[in-house]
């Protein structure tokens, strides 16, 4: 069976994330995680709500983009610190890539001791999104702290 998992690395000023699995769902997903490390001392079974993003890109690379960024934007705007990514699911209708995925959280006002580091943004600087010579697909990019 192939692994999955996350990693947050050094980058500069910033940091990155990297997921990893067997789809490239779940190595988005992980991505996202090791995000929501960087941004929250939350655990994955902390749960209060749940939303659904979508995201699209007209490559893998920009769908990862893409979908952090919502996630960051939505998580602010709704007071929120992600726990979790429930589910993902990545579909292509046309030209381009399409990205539904359930996430879940817990309120940033009622939990602001849990509050970690703030991110402007995901960055393209060194996105990949690629299954490699193993059959592993990776996800990463930089996040501008």
């Amino acid at each position: 069976m192939i692994s999955r998992g996350n990693e947050t690395f050094e980058h500069t000023a910033d940091i990155g994330v990297r997921g990893w699995g067997p789809t490239p769902e779940i190595a988005i997903g992980e991505a996202a995680a090791a995000m929501f490390s960087v941004m929250s001392q939350v655990g994955d079974d902390e749960t209060d709500s749940r939303l659904t993003i979508s995201a699209h890109g007209l490559c893998l690379e920009e769908l990862l983009v893409e979908f952090l960024n919502e996630l960051i934007s939505t998580a602010d705007i709704n007071g929120l610190l992600f726990t979790s990514v429930e589910s993902i699911t990545i579909a292509k209708p046309g030209e381009k890539w399409d990205l539904e995925a359930v996430v879940s959280g817990i309120d940033r006002t009622l939990n602001s001791e849990k509050s970690l580091s703030e991110i402007k943004g995901a960055t393209w600087l060194g996105v990949v999104c690629q299954e490699d010579e193993k059959g592993i697909w990776n996800a990463r990019c930089v996040l501008d702290i």
